[in-house]
């Protein structure tokens, strides 16, 4: 009996190994696809995202080549463009009040704003489209498919 429940405590302690070892080898993907997913959710937009990089050891993380696309019936470039943004979080700060954020960069930002004939924004539409989101309800624009 006791080497059953040895056996399954093995078993156990190796699966969350994995589990652990996957996530933390797999996590800059992960969260890449995530921010893609549930920003196209959240604004009605496609949103795309060049690359992602974590570092749970030192607390910074770089997303680079984020974009925002248009709702439809706006044409042109993306509504929003960001070339990088880097944060660094002081990692001892982390499970205390406040958390301590040693570092903000934001690089080569840039906003597309685009009306239509009834002078409302791009910008009005995601914003909308985020605000119903946020409110439980979906958003009231979807993004096109690919």
């Amino acid at each position: 009996m006791g080497k059953k429940i040895a056996g399954v405590g093995l078993v156990l302690v190796l699966l969350i190994v994995g589990v652990v070892y996957y996530l933390a080898t797999n996590l800059n993907p992960l969260v890449k696809s995530a921010i893609e997913k549930y920003g196209s959710e959240i604004t009605g937009v496609p949103v795309k995202v060049a690359d992602v990089s974590l570092s749970l050891k030192s607390g910074e993380g770089t997303i680079k080549g984020l974009t925002i696309g248009n709702p439809p019936g706006f044409k042109g470039k993306p509504a929003f463009e960001l070339g990088e943004v880097t944060v660094g979080i002081d990692i001892a700060s982390l499970g205390k009040q406040p958390i301590v954020i040693d570092k903000i960069l934001i690089e080569s930002p840039k906003v597309n704003l685009v009306a239509n004939a009834g002078g409302e924004t791009n910008i009005d539409i995601i914003a909308k489209n985020a605000k119903s989101y946020g409110g439980g309800g979906k958003a009231s624009e979807s993004a096109p498919a690919e």
